[in-house]
């Protein structure tokens, strides 16, 4: 019966009636059921919120802060898990069903194969209290009912044991048309779940328009509730298997059935959950218009539930030509997956368009791998909403939700100076945009950050000029923009540099438009620069001047001019007091800095004693607001005896995986390693595969997978195949990259269709193409360097630190960067330039073996004697071994 509320059985059984009740109460229900037809929008709210309050119900809003792109909707949540559901449901279809899905709110047994028929009948899966219909659940089907009570059909999923007699009179006694849909056991609910569906309507398709349904254990609820989104958006059945090698009678019946068709399993969970042998079972059975093709099966497993919930929207999201259902995660739903709740609750809110479902763990702080899928999705993800209590789902795990999905509008920040020609424009992350050409014999616009017209002098977009040359850049306009490169991309930026050919005056305006966007084509916010008066004078430093050096350096504070000479010039802005030498000096500026090299005219040795005078006076450089220095500087030459020392580290590694030869006769297939498995890189030529002769009748199956010894090994029936186990490369193929462990570490690719007739010998993964390694190692030295100190041959990698060389890999000097004039094969990969002055060094090394391969901590770097610092002190008298870390 309906608690809190008097309903005719109820009366009748006490002998209250009274003649002429029921009249009263028809005509009460008549009179109602008019005013509400003629209540406003605005009260229909009201009346909604009265209710909602007067079951108990709780609508409780989250807080969106204005800075961020993700919104958190109103969190649905009630006193209890019942008026929780009851909020669910008529958030999702207020006054908008003809059917509901009623199942227990105190076991998931029967529960977890509801989603897909409540996608079917278009209406909410709503919890019931086992023996009572409460009032917050009447109140939700009285509330999402769009027609008359005997229009509305309540689906009741499961037997007595799960929704009791009581419940199902007491909702026939409030007019409503009762269906139940059960089975002997949880197992077979969901086959007949599945049966019932089948006779209102086809099942839903997968990415290749295949009808497709999900098999997930039956003890356990938490795969089951990530998926109830799709399974009610598709309306894809969610059948379940008993912990153990066979599926039921049953469940076998339902995927081997002609009328369902079934061409496509998705099996949620690893191994614990669906064993290999069931997945095996499955693959055995022929459905497809002709009943000729074997079921293939997609396995969504992850390390836990919240990865599987993970690795389901990345699914869901993929592209359909990989695979994938190719759905947008506009919106997402979190709810907790350590009880099964309010994530049933959540399935019709969960099954709309562009819905993913995500779990918590009901620690109070958001779980690690959920935050991880946020983030992964922030570039699509609108709206995060909470389903159940805080005491479920906590206000700081949604406000970390928030966070981790967030995508923050790229800002940007100018640097220009007085007298200066140079616009530095830095964004806060990456954008799109692509150089120009300027290289000497042509002149082509970039687009994006790399396009001149993107920015402005004085409210102006700037234009290019026409030379094929940069540094050409006349009055009025500009060198084709240089972009500094997201590493490993030429069509995404991290900064802008713009030569004009005019210098800046205090008072000019630079700016970047938001036609810039960044890499998810979301317009930057823009950002612009006024040029200052510069009020503030150079200072200078004497960075290195060594008694018995040849060459010293000093920089100054900022840009100055006509400081610099050249290889036979003296300068006159520098002196030295000292006798016993020279004392004019000749002074080079370092390319794009504010350094300067200088030495004796004559080329002779700094002595001790000697002073160096940098004059305000005697020369005319100033900086490029023409300010001179407040005071002269001086130094005095020191001693340097000591050799530099250095580090070295793996900064960055890119791998090429090992993938083998075409192998099989006919059905031929090759199997590659994956990235960040196991196989990785060189480790991939270590691997081998195997296929042997298996039982027969028996269809392909892992029959080895031995991670000590790397090597893998399939058994088929190659000599005499059932049309059932039949060895093509699409069954040998799905049957690797469906195993758990196998299919996380490799990748099988069909090469030709058919059959493979024949075993295949024992065969190197890296048979067809080696795995490789290619490693960026910085070396950073404690002091400055002499420029010679970046040659390549003077660096040599011992990866097994045997004090041998000759037995390992290659060294390559570091790629240059990509310039506008200079766009070399590979420059996307340069991470910068090597630097004397910051004593940092880079250089590529690649391993073709697992034997040359780096093992940080223990392999070596020997540095030759030739490197020395700037004052001429070697490394070491012999080689010097530095290990990489």
């Amino acid at each position: 019966m309906v608690e809190g509320c008097v309903s005719r059985r109820f009366v009748r059984f006490h002998g209250f009636r009274r003649p002429g009740l029921d009249k009263i109460i028809q005509l009460r229900e008549k009179t109602l059921k008019n005013e509400r037809k003629r209540v406003s929008t605005r009260l229909v709210a009201g009346l909604l919120a009265v209710l909602v309050a007067g079951a108990g119900l709780a609508l409780t809003s989250g807080t969106a802060s204005g800075l961020q792109t993700v919104t958190q909707s109103a969190r649905v949540s009630g006193v209890d898990k019942y008026a929780t559901s009851a909020s669910a449901a008529i958030t999702s279809h207020n006054n908008n069903a003809t059917s509901s899905v009623l199942v227990s709110g105190e076991s998931y047994a029967d529960a977890l194969s509801a989603a897909a028929l409540a996608g079917a009948v278009s209406g909410p899966v709503i919890l019931t209290d086992p023996n009572t219909l409460k009032g917050s659940t009447s109140l939700a089907i009285g509330q999402i009912n769009s027609t008359t009570a005997a229009g509305h059909t309540v689906y009741i999923v499961g037997g007595t044991a799960a929704v009791g007699a009581d419940v199902a009179t007491s909702l026939t006694d409030l007019g409503y048309t009762v269906s139940r849909v059960s089975g002997a056991d949880r197992v077979a609910t969901a086959d007949a779940v599945a049966t019932k569906i089948r006779t209102m309507q086809d099942f839903g398709t997968n990415w290749d328009s295949d009808t497709t349904v999900f098999l997930t254990t039956a003890r356990n609820f938490a795969d089951a509730v990530a998926a109830s989104g799709i399974a009610f958006k598709n309306v894809m059945p969610i059948l379940l298997v008993e912990p153990g090698d066979a599926l039921s009678a049953g469940t076998k019946a339902v995927l081997d059935s002609a009328v369902n068709s079934i061409e496509h399993v998705i099996i949620l969970g690893g191994t614990a959950a669906v064993s290999d042998a069931v997945e095996a079972e499955v693959k055995t059975i022929l459905n497809g218009a002709a009943g000729t093709t074997a079921i293939e099966v997609t396995r969504v497993g992850g390390t836990d539930r919240y990865d599987t919930a993970k690795k389901l929207m990345e699914l869901r999201t993929k592209a359909t030509v990989l695979n994938g259902f190719g759905e947008t995660a506009t919106n997402v739903i979190l709810v907790n997956g350590t009880s099964h709740e309010d994530g049933m609750s959540a399935t019709a809110l969960a099954g709309a368009a562009a819905t993913m479902t995500l779990l918590t763990d009901g620690t109070g702080t958001l779980n690690a791998t959920t935050s991880a899928a946020l983030t992964a999705k922030s570039s699509t993800i609108s709206t995060v909403r909470a389903i159940g209590r805080t005491a479920d789902l906590s206000a700081a795990e949604m406000t970390a939700a928030d966070a981790a999905a967030t995508t923050t509008t790229v800002t940007c920040t100018i640097s220009a100076s007085e007298g200066g020609t140079t616009m530095t424009v830095t964004f806060s992350g990456a954008v799109l945009g692509a150089e120009g050409d300027q290289d000497g014999s042509s002149n082509a616009d970039g687009t994006g950050a790399g396009l001149e017209s993107n920015y402005k002098l004085n409210n102006t977009a700037i234009s290019a000029n026409a030379n094929n040359s940069a540094g050409s850049a006349g009055a009025g306009d500009v060198d084709q923009p240089n972009l500094t490169e997201v590493v490993g991309s030429t069509a995404a930026a991290t900064a802008a540099s713009i030569t004009f050919g005019t210098a800046f005056a205090v008072g000019d305006v630079l700016s970047a438009t938001t036609s810039i966007t960044d890499t998810s084509a979301q317009a930057i916010a823009g950002c612009s620069h006024t040029v200052a008066n510069d009020a503030t004078r150079p200072t200078a430093t004497v960075d290195s001047f060594r008694i018995g050096a040849t060459q010293g350096l000093l920089h100054f504070s900022e840009a100055v001019e006509d400081f610099a000479g050249n290889a036979t010039t003296v300068t006159d802005d520098m002196t030295s007091t000292s006798s016993g030498t020279d004392t004019t000096f000749l002074v080079t500026q370092v390319t794009g800095t504010n350094y300067y090299r200088f030495t004796h005219k004559d080329g002779s040795a700094f002595i001790s004693g000697q002073i160096l005078t940098i004059s305000t006076t005697a020369g005319d450089f100033t900086d490029l607001g023409d300010l001179d220095m407040a005071a002269n500087k001086t130094a005095t030459a020191s001693t340097d005896t000591t050799g530099p020392t250095a580090t070295a580290t793996v900064a960055s590694t890119t791998y090429t995986q090992a993938k083998s030869a075409t192998l099989g006769t006919t059905g031929t297939f090759t199997i590659g390693a994956v990235a960040g498995g196991v196989a990785n890189g060189t480790v991939g030529n270590l691997w081998t595969f195997e296929a042997i002769e298996g039982s027969a009748g028996a269809a392909p199956a892992i029959s080895l997978y031995d991670t000590v010894n790397r090597k893998i090994v399939l058994a088929a029936d190659f000599t005499s195949p059932t049309s059932a186990s039949q060895p093509t490369a699409d069954n040998i193929c799905s049957t690797v990259n469906g195993h758990a462990d196998v299919g996380a570490n490799f990748k099988c690719l069909v090469v030709a269709g058919g059959n493979s007739a024949a075993v295949v010998a024992s065969s190197s993964v890296g048979g067809g193409t080696s795995g490789e390694a290619v490693h960026n190692i910085d070396v950073t030295y404690s002091e400055l360097m002499d420029p010679a100190f970046a040659t390549i041959s003077y660096y040599t990698v011992d990866a097994d630190a045997d004090t041998t060389y000759t037995d390992d890999g290659v060294e390559a000097v570091r790629v240059a960067g990509c310039t506008t004039a200079d766009d070399t094969s590979g420059c996307e990969n340069s991470t910068g330039a090597n630097s004397h002055i910051a004593g940092t060094m880079q250089f590529k090394y690649t391993a073709t073996s697992a034997a040359m391969d780096i093992t940080k901590g223990s392999s070596v770097l020997g540095i030759s004697t030739s490197v020395t610092d700037y004052k001429g002190n070697a490394v070491g008298s012999s080689t010097y071994r530095v290990t990489i870390n």
